[in-house]
């Protein structure tokens, strides 16, 4: 049997899954059945290879369905196939009108029969309709065409007027089935009529019994709840005094309580206050206490200046004095000399020859420049003496050199980890030790040596003696996933501890890592590590002769994780400390160490490299991940 004339199958998109499952049916008995689905080649246009198929195809099968049916391309298939003649093969699928120009071809039912029931009857029809033999093509001219339009008109009228006559003598048969299933219907309905009459005549006596009974008992039962209500009514009274008196004692209660509470609150608000006052009173004391104080050694240091001052008045007059006397006692011995020894005025030599000087010719000389000299020194002595005993009084610490803490300017923006100038970040002063100690500032150089000794002791710096530089608090905010943005601070250092209290927000609930960090060690090729605080660990990573960072994975101590709330929800904040000595860095959070990590050694010798601040960005929603850093502190050792 021939198999291999084309048959296309058309159908809806919401049929898909059956109009495959049967196509490979087909395939799979030999049949060449053609479906976009299965046979239009990758990347070839879809409208050219379903205009070729439809050209090429016999045979037309089309699956109907009120999809199908109310489908435009559908539609328009079937009309194709139809104008050029090809042989239809209809599949119900599903009930449906059916068109017009299908219904006098013989289908498959689906709707009736299993789904191999229904391949089989599409094998057997495709074998009849594969069996009917072609007839060939002929041109013909307009008035044989004509004829046979004319014909295939006729044919069809002739069909048309067969169907009506069919459908004639159906509804003729139909009616009369009808009537004499109206007949049948109406001596049913005569017998149930006399039989319900007897039925209904039976039970309005019982419904009639049945009232005489209901209406004793209504009788019985109204008696029966009027005693009921006079009852009842006679216990809700009863009830009512009860929850009223139960009322007025809860009320009171509640009444007592509540001037219970308010005692109890005033009394409250009565200590809070007294305490309030009492620690006013105390504040106001102490700051009276410390004006007294500074008003004393104010006064203190007045009457240090003034006896200075005096007594630096005594020892020059004393000092003067002496020098007098010196002179004095110079004079008498010299007229003494003059005396014992006298030599005639004119054997005297002019260049030897004594001249009277008074007491007063001589204090009008100058003093030699040595004796001056003295006489400063010795001033310059005693007043370093004083100064020394004020400080001393005042328990002055010893002053260390103290670091030029510098102010960061605006940084200007990198590139994302390539390096390019940026402006240097410059500092301000951190502020120093005076004769009169600021006790913040110097606390606060204390909190800072203190954490350079602290770091000394547990191995993390090879010295505790070093200086600080202080930076200006930073802010900025990056939103690209997988990167970061970095500020180059134009410092280089190989060993140093970086310092900061981060902050950071996140725009997306389920970001990637993101955070706050430093960068270290940069070179002057880009290459650089870089370090940030995410909210589960710390992000660890190294740019070597990439314009992309990876994890750098050289945790030799710790587990580099830590634990916060989302970023998303709140901002989470830590306090973060990076240090770096000779191939080793150590990171601090919250003052516990969370990681120790091997660096390279190549990249850590001589000045180190530069450091920055950095921001890795979690997300590309809104603003990303903004970073706040303050408390900025980098300690390098002398």
């Amino acid at each position: 049997m021939e198999k291999q004339r084309k048959t296309f199958i058309s159908y809806s998109r919401v049929n898909k899954d059956f109009a495959v499952k049967l196509a490979k049916e087909l395939k799979v008995e030999g049949f060449s059945v053609w479906l976009d689905q299965l046979d239009i080649p990758a990347g070839a246009r879809w409208d050219v290879e379903l205009e070729k198929a439809l050209e090429e195809c016999e045979i037309f099968m089309i699956i109907m369905t009120p999809a199908a049916i109310g489908s435009e391309n559908v539609r328009d298939e079937i009309g194709y196939a139809i104008d050029n003649s090809k042989r239809f093969l209809p599949v119900l699928l599903e009930n449906c009108t059916v068109p017009l120009r299908l219904r006098r071809f013989q289908y498959v039912d689906f709707t009736t029969k299993s789904f191999d029931d229904g391949v089989e009857s599409a094998k057997e029809l495709l074998r009849n309709l594969i069996a009917q033999p072609t007839l060939p093509r002929i041109d013909l001219s307009e008035e044989a065409r004509k004829q046979l339009a004319q014909a295939e008109a006729d044919r069809k009228a002739k069909e048309e007027t067969e169907r009506i006559a069919k459908r004639v003598a159906d509804e003729e048969l139909a009616a009369k089935a009808q009537a004499d299933t109206e007949r049948k219907a109406k001596e049913e309905s005569d017998r149930i009529a006399v039989q319900k009459k007897a039925e209904v005549d039976q039970v309005a006596k019982q419904r009639a019994d049945e009232e005489v009974a209901a209406k004793a008992k209504a009788e019985t039962e109204r008696k029966a709840k009027e005693e009921v209500d006079r009852l009842a009514a006679q216990k809700a009274e009863a009830d009512r005094l009860t929850k009223q008196k139960v009322e007025n004692e809860l009320a009171a209660k509640a009444k007592a309580e509540t001037e219970r509470k308010v005692k109890e609150e005033a009394d409250r608000l009565a200590a809070r206050k007294a305490k309030a006052d009492r620690l006013a009173k105390k504040k106001a004391d102490e700051e009276l206490a410390a004006k007294a104080k500074a008003e004393t050694e104010r006064k203190a240091k007045e009457e240090a200046d003034r006896l200075t001052a005096q007594k630096a008045e005594a020892e020059r007059l004393a000092k003067q004095k002496a020098e007098e006397e010196r002179l004095a006692k110079a004079k008498a011995d010299a007229e003494r000399k003059a005396k014992e020894k006298v030599i005639p005025a004119q054997a005297v030599p002019a260049e030897i020859k004594a001249e009277p000087v008074s007491l007063a010719s001589a204090q009008k000389k100058p003093a030699s420049k040595g004796l001056v000299f003295g006489i400063v020194g010795v001033f310059v002595l005693v007043i370093c003496g004083v100064g020394y005993g004020i400080m001393s009084n005042l328990g002055a610490t010893s002053i260390t050199e103290t670091p030029v803490i510098e102010t960061l300017s605006t940084a200007t923006k990198l590139n994302t980890i390539q390096a390019t100038q940026t402006k240097t970040i410059k500092p301000t002063p951190t502020p120093r030790l005076t004769s009169t100690p600021n006790l913040a500032a110097t606390q606060h150089i204390q909190d800072l040596e203190a954490n350079a000794q602290t770091y000394f002791n547990q191995g993390y710096l090879a010295t505790a003696n070093g200086k600080f530089k202080e930076f200006d608090d930073f802010s900025d905010a990056w939103a690209q996933l997988g990167w970061y943005q970095w500020y180059d601070l134009d410092e280089k250092t190989s060993d140093f501890y970086l310092s900061a209290h981060f902050k950071w927000w996140s725009a997306y609930k389920a970001a990637d890592e993101s955070g706050c960090g430093f960068i270290f060690s940069l070179q002057a090729d880009g290459n650089h590590y870089s370090v940030f605080l995410d909210r589960s660990h710390v992000v660890f990573s190294i740019v070597d002769g990439t314009d992309y960072y990876s994890p750098y994975n050289k945790l030799t101590s710790g587990t580099g994780l830590v634990k916060f709330d989302n970023p998303a929800d709140h901002p989470v904040e830590a306090d973060f400390t990076l240090i770096v000595k000779d191939s080793n860095a150590y990171v601090v959070v919250d003052e516990g160490l969370v990681g120790e990590y091997a660096l390279r050694q190549s990249w850590n010798l001589g000045d180190g490299g530069d450091i920055g601040y950095a921001v890795l960005s979690g997300t590309n929603k809104d603003y990303g991940t903004r970073c706040e850093m303050t408390g900025i502190h980098l300690w390098t050792p002398d």
